[in-house]
């Protein structure tokens, strides 16, 4: 990525000791590489890309990829009232250390504007937004404690794709207060060149639901840039062409035509007619495209598919479910308001359609080459792991950590909430310090003065300060065909999205710039919060975590998340991930476990070497279980605090058609 300035004061030098709960001094990424010598560029298991653009290319790794979440069974049932037989009521005493500064910025300090310096024009920089405070201590919010673990769960044991399908309203005109234009299941998105196809309607039946099935016979299309083709022609009629390659995305021109085969009209060509070409083809030729005409032959076999009805509704009722975009004032001449909206609802047998497939199925037509597909963001789950709605059968995750889903009916018709509580209990977790606010901020005068403030321990020592981070410029992998969150092959969502750990102190220190801060022009995606509270390496957060009827194997898969030691598993906390930030270590205490036999409860003492063995003792088959799931960890999620990657070797390419042609793992 280009720098753009990470301004986190003394905390971007990494130059602090980290200590675990012993005094031992964990080695930082600064105190690793002090000799300046550039790392190999490779990431953990991965091979480098070419960052696009820049005056100076290098190879960058991404700094996330994604993990497709084992396949599962269903859960055995487990519920509050009482403790089954061949399960456990666990507890265990933890303590998260901060590898790499974090900011978990949950709570609003109403004191302060949400923007710095204030200008009352309701902007959004998360200038007000602080840590949890406990007692005067940094604490760690049950939820995100509950939320980390249940991440680290999901991609051990696997779980459903939890997408979010509630229908909500958006705002008419978008303002910078923290609001995404989003109601809902339902997206668009505009189909990339390599996978929009040509093809001819051969059929189209509308259901009783309002979905329609459609059959696509799938075409090779020729241009024709000159009015008069020197033949008679007619629908579907053959003749012969010269033609003109234009490479993998561009039809073929024809040069000349002519009725029956020579030695210069060599390809077999059918006629379809006059081309058209906008949005509903509201153009014909000479008003702005040179093509007069458009020419096909058959490619392949038929294909079928089953568009479902909300693609058919007008711009009028689409608007309502799905976010449409808009036109500025002087370019509302357009009836539907919208360059992107097509009425579906016209087409029948004959007409020339583009359309995209997965796996041999239709699932979006259109008009035009690069038409705005519509989709459900559920229909791009894996059948196996669709969002658990049934508190009978549930993936491992939401059994253990709950659920809850408002589909469900009752006898008089009205949606119901249906929920399940969930097993697991946390605590927040507190730190090893209190903590002042300082009387003497930190002041920045690039182009205008803002006040940063910081927090001190009792002794005037930094513990934490506000920084301006760097946004992130490359888009978010939000579209469905271009390889991001979603395959190519299938259109399923590919994987979990997984921070890497790495080095923060590779990014420029002390830089501010006026991009970051002032927001009127700014070209990136996401327009929230560029201020965080950001803490130092080295902070203790300890608490106590639970689960209630834990199985042998939800009780491997939870040591292995909270002890570093049994195979270097490591947290991603808060904002930032990508630069580096939230990188934290857990380990155990002791644990507490509570049989049906005697439900008396037991304490385990316990150090790095000794907890599985020991909890083995209590609870039959637990050293395989964690065996086993230790061989399957990927390395992805491993934090090793002595070998972590320099930040300089982590970035992502210049945004555009490749953009995720490169960034994929």
């Amino acid at each position: 990525m280009a720098k753009k300035g990470l301004d986190l004061g003394p905390l971007g030098s990494m130059g602090a000791k980290v200590k675990d709960s012993k005094g031992k001094v964990i080695n930082t990424p600064s105190q690793n590489n002090k000799s300046g010598k550039k790392k190999s560029g490779k990431g953990p298991g991965k091979k480098p890309f070419k960052a696009h653009g820049g005056p100076n290319k290098s190879n960058k790794t991404t700094p996330y990829s994604f993990i497709p979440r084992p396949g599962y069974k269903t859960a055995e049932p487990a519920s509050h009232a009482r403790l089954f037989k061949d399960r456990c009521d666990i507890a265990f005493e933890v303590e998260w250390t901060l590898v790499t500064p974090a900011a978990l910025n949950p709570c609003t300090d109403n004191s302060e504007y949400s923007s710095m310096p204030s200008d009352n024009k309701d902007e959004y920089c998360g200038y007000n937004k602080r840590w949890l405070m406990l007692g005067g201590r940094f604490a760690i919010s049950p939820f995100t404690v509950k939320s980390a673990v249940a991440n680290g769960f999901v991609n051990l044991m696997g779980g459903c794709y939890r997408v979010i399908t509630k229908e909500e309203g958006h705002p008419e005109k978008l303002k910078l207060s923290g609001n995404y234009p989003y109601n809902g299941g339902w997206k668009r998105y505009r189909v990339n060149m390599d996978h929009s196809r040509p093809g001819i309607i051969t059929a189209i039946k509308e259901a009783e639901d309002g979905s329609r099935k459609i059959s696509v016979q799938p075409v090779q299309e020729f241009y024709m840039d000159y009015p008069n083709p020197g033949i008679p022609l007619e629908k579907n009629g053959t003749c012969y062409a010269s033609l003109e390659d234009r490479g993998p995305y561009r039809p073929a021109l024809i040069k000349s035509l002519a009725a029956s085969r020579d030695a210069v009209h060599t390809s077999k060509v059918q006629y379809h007619g006059p081309y058209r070409y906008g949005m509903d083809l509201q153009k014909g030729p000479g008003e702005g495209k040179k093509h007069h005409h458009r020419f096909f032959n058959e490619k392949g076999a038929t294909l079928e598919g089953i568009i479902p009805r909300e693609n058919f509704f007008s711009y009028r009722k689409m608007k309502k479910m799905v976010y449409m975009g808009g036109m500025k004032p002087e370019k509302t001449n357009f009836p539907a308001h919208d360059p992107w909206y097509e009425d579906l609802g016209v087409l029948k047998p004959g007409d020339f359609v583009y359309y995209q497939d997965f796996g041999g199925r239709i699932t979006n037509v259109g008009k035009n080459f690069q038409f705005k597909a519509l989709f459900f963001h559920e229909d791009a789950v894996p059948d196996s792991q669709k969002l658990c709605r049934n508190v009978e059968s549930l993936c491992p995750r939401c059994s253990l950590f709950g659920m809850n889903d408002e589909t469900e009916s009752d006898r008089s018709g009205k949606d119901r909430a249906v929920g399940l509580k969930g097993r697991f209990k946390a605590a927040a977790l507190i730190s090893n310090q209190k903590v002042f606010l300082s009387d003497k901020p930190m002041y920045i005068n690039q182009p205008v003065k803002a006040k940063l403030n910081k927090w001190i321990e009792e002794h005037g020592n930094e513990v934490a300060s506000q920084a301006l981070l760097p946004i992130l410029g490359p888009p978010k992998p939000n579209k469905r065909d271009k390889d991001g969150y979603f395959s190519k092959e299938s259109g399923k969502i590919k994987g979990a999205k997984i921070y890497k750990h790495f080095n923060l102190s590779g990014y420029d220190e002390n830089t501010f710039r006026a991009s970051n801060h002032r927001m009127e022009k700014l070209d990136y995606s996401n327009k929230l919060r560029n201020y965080a509270q950001v803490c130092n390496p080295g902070l203790i957060f300890s608490g106590v975590l639970g689960v209630e009827n834990c199985s042998v194997k939800e009780a491997a898969a939870l040591m292995i998340l909270l002890e570093h030691s049994i195979a270097k598993h490591g947290f991603k906390l808060g904002l930032g991930k990508a630069l580096g930030m939230g990188s934290a270590t857990s380990r155990i205490k002791a644990v507490w476990i509570r049989k049906p036999d005697d439900y008396t409860w037991q304490k385990i003492e316990v150090d790095h070497t000794n907890l599985v063995e020991e909890a083995g003792k209590l609870l039959s088959g637990l050293k395989k279980e964690v065996h086993d799931m230790r061989t399957k960890h990927n390395k992805l999620h491993q934090l090793d605090t002595n070998k972590l990657p320099d930040a300089k070797h982590f970035g992502f390419p210049k945004e555009g058609s490749h953009y995720w042609k490169n960034c994929r793992p």
